[in-house]
Protein backbone atom coordinates (compact mmCIF):
# COMPACT_ATOMS: atom_id res chain seq x y z
CA UNK A 1 0.00 0.00 0.00
CA UNK A 2 1.16 3.23 -1.13
CA UNK A 3 1.44 5.95 2.14
CA UNK A 4 -0.77 8.59 1.54
CA UNK A 5 1.82 11.55 1.41
CA UNK A 6 3.08 10.12 -1.87
CA UNK A 7 -0.77 9.75 -3.03
CA UNK A 8 -1.01 13.04 -2.62
CA UNK A 9 2.02 14.04 -4.70
CA UNK A 10 -0.11 13.02 -7.72
CA UNK A 11 -1.35 16.03 -8.76
CA UNK A 12 -4.65 16.20 -10.87
CA UNK A 13 -7.88 18.41 -11.50
CA UNK A 14 -10.99 17.31 -8.92
CA UNK A 15 -13.32 14.70 -9.72
CA UNK A 16 -10.60 13.17 -12.71
CA UNK A 17 -9.04 10.29 -10.67
CA UNK A 18 -9.60 8.38 -8.51
CA UNK A 19 -8.10 5.55 -6.05
CA UNK A 20 -9.03 1.82 -7.49
CA UNK A 21 -6.52 0.22 -4.72
CA UNK A 22 -3.72 -1.82 -4.17
CA UNK A 23 -1.61 -3.39 -1.58
CA UNK A 24 2.32 -2.44 -2.00
CA UNK A 25 1.12 -0.81 -5.63
CA UNK A 26 -0.92 2.43 -6.26
CA UNK A 27 -3.54 2.37 -9.20
CA UNK A 28 -5.49 5.16 -9.83
CA UNK A 29 -8.39 5.59 -12.54
CA UNK A 30 -7.40 8.89 -14.62
CA UNK A 31 -10.78 10.08 -16.46
CA UNK A 32 -9.79 11.24 -19.60
CA UNK A 33 -11.46 11.06 -23.13
CA UNK A 34 -10.48 7.40 -22.73
CA UNK A 35 -10.34 6.03 -19.12
CA UNK A 36 -6.84 5.35 -18.68
CA UNK A 37 -5.01 3.98 -15.48
CA UNK A 38 -1.90 5.00 -13.56
CA UNK A 39 -0.18 2.22 -12.10
CA UNK A 40 2.64 3.06 -9.81
CA UNK A 41 4.64 -0.24 -8.98
CA UNK A 42 5.90 -1.23 -5.45
CA UNK A 43 9.72 0.13 -4.63
CA UNK A 44 11.74 -2.45 -5.50
CA UNK A 45 10.47 -2.99 -8.77
CA UNK A 46 13.15 -2.31 -11.30
CA UNK A 47 12.64 -0.27 -14.86
CA UNK A 48 13.85 -3.52 -16.57
CA UNK A 49 10.98 -5.50 -14.44
CA UNK A 50 8.59 -2.72 -15.42
CA UNK A 51 9.41 -2.92 -19.15
CA UNK A 52 9.26 -6.90 -18.97
CA UNK A 53 5.37 -6.46 -17.91
CA UNK A 54 4.92 -4.72 -20.48
CA UNK A 55 6.11 -7.06 -23.07
CA UNK A 56 4.30 -9.63 -21.29
CA UNK A 57 1.14 -8.08 -21.83
CA UNK A 58 1.79 -7.95 -25.63
CA UNK A 59 3.02 -12.01 -25.36
CA UNK A 60 -0.38 -12.72 -23.46
CA UNK A 61 -2.56 -10.81 -25.93
CA UNK A 62 -1.05 -12.43 -28.97
CA UNK A 63 -1.84 -15.57 -26.95
CA UNK A 64 -5.44 -14.50 -26.94
CA UNK A 65 -5.69 -13.65 -23.03
CA UNK A 66 -7.12 -10.78 -22.47
CA UNK A 67 -5.16 -8.19 -20.34
CA UNK A 68 -5.23 -4.58 -20.13
CA UNK A 69 -2.68 -2.93 -22.60
CA UNK A 70 -0.30 -0.68 -21.93
CA UNK A 71 -0.64 2.97 -23.44
CA UNK A 72 2.48 5.69 -23.84
CA UNK A 73 3.26 8.07 -20.50
CA UNK A 74 4.43 11.86 -21.76
CA UNK A 75 5.84 9.86 -24.52
CA UNK A 76 7.40 7.12 -23.03
CA UNK A 77 7.02 3.56 -21.60
CA UNK A 78 7.51 4.30 -17.64
CA UNK A 79 7.57 7.30 -15.77
CA UNK A 80 9.16 8.36 -12.40
CA UNK A 81 6.37 9.08 -9.49
CA UNK A 82 7.60 9.56 -6.25
CA UNK A 83 10.81 7.47 -6.62
CA UNK A 84 8.75 4.53 -7.98
CA UNK A 85 8.44 2.99 -12.45
CA UNK A 86 4.94 3.70 -13.40
CA UNK A 87 2.79 2.88 -16.42
CA UNK A 88 -0.09 3.95 -17.81
CA UNK A 89 -2.21 1.47 -19.50
CA UNK A 90 -5.95 1.09 -20.76
CA UNK A 91 -9.10 0.86 -18.01
CA UNK A 92 -11.70 -1.42 -19.39
CA UNK A 93 -14.92 -2.04 -17.49
CA UNK A 94 -15.83 -4.56 -15.37
CA UNK A 95 -17.06 -6.37 -12.58
CA UNK A 96 -15.47 -8.52 -10.01
CA UNK A 97 -17.21 -11.53 -9.47
CA UNK A 98 -18.93 -12.78 -5.92
CA UNK A 99 -16.81 -15.70 -4.05
CA UNK A 100 -18.87 -18.66 -5.01
CA UNK A 101 -18.01 -22.31 -6.57
CA UNK A 102 -19.49 -21.09 -9.55
CA UNK A 103 -16.89 -17.92 -9.90
CA UNK A 104 -13.78 -20.06 -8.97
CA UNK A 105 -14.63 -22.90 -11.00
CA UNK A 106 -14.55 -20.21 -13.78
CA UNK A 107 -11.42 -18.71 -12.63
CA UNK A 108 -9.63 -22.17 -12.76
CA UNK A 109 -10.83 -22.89 -15.98
CA UNK A 110 -8.94 -19.80 -16.87
CA UNK A 111 -6.05 -19.90 -14.93
CA UNK A 112 -6.16 -23.47 -17.34
CA UNK A 113 -6.20 -21.31 -20.35
CA UNK A 114 -3.93 -18.95 -19.39
CA UNK A 115 -1.25 -21.59 -18.81
CA UNK A 116 -1.90 -23.20 -22.06
CA UNK A 117 -0.97 -19.91 -23.62
CA UNK A 118 1.88 -19.64 -21.86
CA UNK A 119 3.14 -22.84 -21.91
CA UNK A 120 6.46 -22.37 -22.74
CA UNK A 121 7.48 -20.51 -19.56
CA UNK A 122 5.48 -20.44 -16.64
CA UNK A 123 4.88 -17.19 -16.04
CA UNK A 124 2.14 -15.50 -13.73
CA UNK A 125 1.00 -15.23 -10.05
CA UNK A 126 -1.57 -13.52 -8.44
CA UNK A 127 -3.91 -15.37 -9.65
CA UNK A 128 -7.63 -14.48 -7.75
CA UNK A 129 -10.81 -13.27 -8.63
CA UNK A 130 -9.80 -9.73 -7.92
CA UNK A 131 -7.28 -9.80 -10.40
CA UNK A 132 -8.91 -11.78 -13.27
CA UNK A 133 -12.29 -9.46 -13.77
CA UNK A 134 -15.90 -10.35 -15.75
CA UNK A 135 -16.41 -8.48 -18.64
CA UNK A 136 -20.15 -7.56 -19.82
CA UNK A 137 -19.87 -10.13 -22.26
CA UNK A 138 -18.88 -12.84 -19.92
CA UNK A 139 -15.40 -13.09 -20.78
CA UNK A 140 -12.40 -12.81 -18.40
CA UNK A 141 -9.80 -9.89 -18.43
CA UNK A 142 -6.38 -10.60 -16.12
CA UNK A 143 -5.69 -7.26 -14.52
CA UNK A 144 -2.32 -7.54 -11.86
CA UNK A 145 0.54 -9.07 -13.26
CA UNK A 146 2.74 -7.64 -10.39
CA UNK A 147 3.79 -11.02 -8.99
CA UNK A 148 5.01 -12.46 -12.85
CA UNK A 149 8.02 -14.37 -12.39
CA UNK A 150 9.13 -17.79 -13.91
CA UNK A 151 8.27 -20.60 -11.53
CA UNK A 152 6.49 -24.02 -11.25
CA UNK A 153 2.41 -23.81 -12.48
CA UNK A 154 1.92 -25.32 -9.28
CA UNK A 155 2.20 -22.22 -7.34
CA UNK A 156 -0.08 -20.76 -9.38
CA UNK A 157 -2.67 -23.21 -8.53
CA UNK A 158 -1.87 -23.57 -4.89
CA UNK A 159 -2.12 -19.31 -4.81
CA UNK A 160 -5.28 -19.73 -5.91
CA UNK A 161 -6.25 -22.28 -4.09
CA UNK A 162 -5.45 -20.26 -1.11
CA UNK A 163 -7.63 -17.10 -2.23
CA UNK A 164 -10.39 -19.35 -3.25
CA UNK A 165 -10.42 -20.41 0.14
CA UNK A 166 -9.83 -17.05 1.93
CA UNK A 167 -12.59 -15.53 0.38
CA UNK A 168 -15.10 -17.30 2.66
CA UNK A 169 -17.11 -18.61 0.41
CA UNK A 170 -18.01 -22.81 0.05
CA UNK A 171 -15.64 -23.70 -2.51
CA UNK A 172 -14.99 -27.85 -3.01
CA UNK A 173 -11.04 -27.98 -3.77
CA UNK A 174 -10.65 -30.79 -5.24
CA UNK A 175 -13.64 -29.74 -7.56
CA UNK A 176 -11.01 -26.38 -8.44
CA UNK A 177 -8.26 -28.40 -9.51
CA UNK A 178 -10.51 -30.39 -11.71
CA UNK A 179 -11.40 -27.35 -13.12
CA UNK A 180 -8.03 -26.60 -13.85
CA UNK A 181 -7.10 -29.92 -15.28
CA UNK A 182 -10.18 -29.28 -17.50
CA UNK A 183 -8.26 -26.61 -19.56
CA UNK A 184 -4.57 -26.87 -18.55
CA UNK A 185 -2.42 -28.52 -21.24
CA UNK A 186 -1.60 -31.29 -19.05
CA UNK A 187 -3.52 -32.09 -15.99
CA UNK A 188 -1.64 -31.77 -12.33
CA UNK A 189 0.47 -34.81 -11.45
CA UNK A 190 0.44 -37.36 -8.68
CA UNK A 191 3.88 -35.53 -7.67
CA UNK A 192 2.50 -32.46 -8.21
CA UNK A 193 -0.42 -33.02 -6.26
CA UNK A 194 1.87 -34.39 -3.53
CA UNK A 195 3.84 -31.39 -3.17
CA UNK A 196 0.87 -28.67 -3.26
CA UNK A 197 -0.04 -28.72 0.51
CA UNK A 198 3.85 -27.19 1.42
CA UNK A 199 3.24 -25.31 -1.45
CA UNK A 200 0.13 -23.81 -0.36
CA UNK A 201 1.83 -22.54 2.76
CA UNK A 202 4.36 -20.55 1.18
CA UNK A 203 1.05 -18.25 0.30
CA UNK A 204 0.49 -16.76 3.72
CA UNK A 205 4.66 -17.30 4.73
CA UNK A 206 4.93 -14.38 1.89
CA UNK A 207 3.39 -11.93 3.91
CA UNK A 208 4.98 -12.88 6.78
CA UNK A 209 8.40 -12.11 4.54
CA UNK A 210 6.81 -8.54 3.69
CA UNK A 211 4.60 -7.83 7.06
CA UNK A 212 7.18 -4.96 7.84
CA UNK A 213 5.91 -3.33 4.52
CA UNK A 214 2.63 -3.44 5.29
CA UNK A 215 2.55 -0.67 8.12
CA UNK A 216 1.52 1.86 6.08
CA UNK A 217 -2.02 1.78 6.71
CA UNK A 218 -1.99 3.71 9.92
CA UNK A 219 1.33 5.03 9.72
CA UNK A 220 3.21 3.64 12.75
CA UNK A 221 6.42 1.36 11.85
CA UNK A 222 5.83 -2.09 12.57
CA UNK A 223 2.39 -2.05 14.29
CA UNK A 224 0.34 -3.54 11.83
CA UNK A 225 3.07 -5.20 9.95
CA UNK A 226 3.60 -7.74 13.55
CA UNK A 227 -0.27 -8.37 13.12
CA UNK A 228 -0.25 -9.50 10.07
CA UNK A 229 2.55 -11.87 10.22
CA UNK A 230 1.23 -12.99 13.23
CA UNK A 231 -2.16 -14.31 11.24
CA UNK A 232 -0.13 -15.39 8.25
CA UNK A 233 2.14 -17.75 10.58
CA UNK A 234 -1.09 -18.83 12.05
CA UNK A 235 -2.59 -19.72 8.50
CA UNK A 236 0.57 -21.70 6.90
CA UNK A 237 0.39 -23.75 10.14
CA UNK A 238 -3.42 -24.58 9.49
CA UNK A 239 -3.24 -25.34 6.04
CA UNK A 240 -0.14 -27.32 6.70
CA UNK A 241 -2.28 -29.56 9.16
CA UNK A 242 -4.63 -30.38 5.94
CA UNK A 243 -1.84 -31.83 4.05
CA UNK A 244 -3.60 -35.34 3.91
CA UNK A 245 -6.70 -33.59 2.96
CA UNK A 246 -4.93 -32.06 -0.14
CA UNK A 247 -2.97 -34.67 -1.60
CA UNK A 248 -5.77 -36.53 -2.90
Amino acid sequence: MTPRSQRCSIRSPARTWQDIGGEFSLNVRLDAAAPLVLRVHRPWATCGRVAGLRRLRERLRRAGIRVAQPVPILGRDLARVGGRWAELEEFVPHVQPNPSQESYLRLFEELGRLHAGLRAAWEHGDYKLGNAVQLSDGSRLNLDLDFVRTRERLYDVAGSLYWASESGANVDLRELCDAYDSSAPEPVTPGERQLLPAQITLIPLHWVATAGLMDERIGVQGTVGVSEAGRAMDAAEAWWARREELTW
